[in-house]
């Protein structure tokens, strides 16, 4: 029965021993996967970032075109403004000179 005991108690060790190093397996897998899980999270994060730093020149360059349709509008009524401002001041002349 001696043998017996010890047998088992052996197998129980080596057992034990297997188990451990499972759990020292499993623990370092978890210590890989929480670190990749913090990359993730920081890449996400910089990702969101560079998103609404998009998002904001993108609406910068909106208000900038208007404002520049705007201009370009202005510009193209002043010539027609002064052409008619040149038309009634040579009428004016005209009148002067009868």
């Amino acid at each position: 029965m001696g043998l017996i005991r010890k047998k088992i108690w052996q197998q129980s060790v080596s057992r034990i021993g297997e188990a451990r190093n499972s759990f020292g397996q499993i623990c370092e897998s978890v210590d890989v996967i929480r670190d990749m899980n913090t990359r993730i999270a920081t890449a996400a994060e910089e990702q969101h970032q560079v998103a609404e730093d998009i998002n904001r020149h993108i609406s910068q360059i909106h208000g900038d075109a208007q404002l520049v349709a705007e201009l370009a509008n202005s510009a193209r009524l002043d010539p027609q403004s002064l052409a008619g401002l040149s038309n009634e001041l040579d009428g004016l002349v005209r009148r002067f000179r009868t």
